[in-house]
């Protein structure tokens, strides 16, 4: 009686533990979170390279460094204010962001801006890449 009973609070612990890393996100949501992490203080930075680095082989074929560039350098600062994964089935995630940016615009004015979206990530090679960022200005 006493074995099976062990086996019983084995299990019961077994499945609590798993409930709570999936109700909590595990080390794959922490991984995607730091991605995300780093692009923005990449791009904050300045430091476009490690931010172009971080998207994934599809978004780069599709668009250059010098694009990115070009998108960027305008840039003054940008954070991400909030961000939680909303789906990952450990290929593709989406995480909901609220980002604030401060950019200058054609005449030298500072423009500052929250925006509000999705992150699409996918996993290739190893390693969590940005494969779209689609967000709107709040």
């Amino acid at each position: 009686m006493k074995k099976i009973s062990l086996l019983y609070v084995l299990l019961l612990f077994g499945f609590f533990i798993l409930t709570v890393s999936i109700s909590y996100g595990g080390d794959e949501d922490y991984d995607i979170m730091a991605v995300l992490d780093r692009h923005y203080q990449a791009i904050s930075g300045r430091d476009f390279k490690a931010a172009y680095a971080l998207r994934s082989n599809r978004w780069r074929s599709n668009h250059s460094y010098g694009w990115f560039y070009d998108n960027w350098e305008s840039n003054y600062t940008i954070e991400l204010t909030d961000r939680h994964v909303i789906s990952n089935d450990g290929y593709e995630a989406v995480v909901k962001v609220r980002i604030y940016s401060e950019d200058y615009n054609s005449k030298g004015s500072l423009h500052r801006a929250y925006y509000r979206g999705k992150v699409y990530m996918i996993y290739e090679k190893g390693k969590w890449k940005i494969d779209d960022i689609q967000v709107k200005e709040e």
